[in-house]
């Protein structure tokens, strides 16, 4: 808790004093008048500074998930929607065996307390789905969670209206959430080639990691100081400025990848 407070009071005092040498800087490019130049970017930076971090703490009270989360959901996923139907009802036997009583089907697992029907055939779960598996765990009576990909909005309509028998359909975000990222093992790994799209998504990981802000925030600040000093400033102020700003995504943004050393 006290190194997160720390760490707030230095993204305000970096954010803070960041905006202070843009607004100053800009502003003394227009106006030449240090006086009103100083005071009119402390008023300023503040207000700025303010409405951030307000916007900010209502965005970190959502339930966001970061890039590394993202990036485990859809392996998870991918895996699962690849492995024959048997080998991930095993695998899911086998975690959840581990933690309480289960007893397992041809399609579906069973708890004392609900019966647990992962399919991932399909990139959708359509109603016609919905109604295949209604018929097969019917019998049982409990309470089914259907763990799948992505339901229809039809199929998430028809399982609520169904009244004898509770149905609740899991998407790969909640199924990771409520099971995956719970279980003791993930599914098997299928392996893919790589794709030559990646190097785009690398060099955007290096280029908004953390890691880098120190150094632009260094390289804008020498060029936003040299401004003063030479004849053509507004290439210096225009540099110097995006650098500043690359400092600020990078240090306020938690959801950038770090970059692979």
């Amino acid at each position: 808790m006290m190194r997160f407070k720390l760490n707030l009071i230095i993204d305000i005092i970096l954010t803070y004093l960041i905006f202070f040498v843009l607004f100053y800087s800009w502003i003394n490019f227009y106006k030449r008048n240090i006086t009103f130049s100083f005071i009119s970017s402390l008023i300023i930076s503040f207000f700025v500074v303010f409405f951030i971090f307000s916007l900010k703490n209502k965005w970190s009270k959502k339930k966001t998930l970061s890039i590394t989360q993202k990036e485990n959901i859809e392996k998870c996923i991918t895996n699962l929607k690849f492995l024959p139907k048997q080998k991930v009802i095993n695998y899911f036997y086998q975690n959840i065996r581990a933690k309480e009583k289960v007893n397992k089907h041809k399609n579906f697992l069973e708890t004392e307390q609900y019966v647990i029907y992962p399919f991932f055939d399909k990139q959708i779960l359509d109603e016609d789905q919905l109604i295949s598996i209604y018929k097969e765990v019917l019998p049982s009576g409990k309470e089914t969670l259907i763990l799948c990909n992505q339901p229809s909005k039809e199929s998430q309509v028809l399982a609520s209206k169904i009244a004898n028998l509770k149905i609740t359909i899991l998407n790969a975000e909640q199924t990771y959430q409520r099971f995956l990222n719970n279980f003791s093992s993930l599914p098997e790994d299928v392996t893919f080639s790589k794709n030559k799209k990646l190097a785009f998504k690398e060099l955007m990981s290096y280029v908004s990691s953390k890691e880098r802000t120190k150094n632009y925030l260094l390289m804008g600040l020498i060029l936003i100081i040299s401004s003063f000093f030479v004849m053509f400033k507004i290439y210096y102020l225009v540099f110097g400025s995006l650098l500043l700003f690359m400092a600020l995504l990078t240090r306020l943004l938690p959801y950038f990848p770090k970059t692979k050393k």
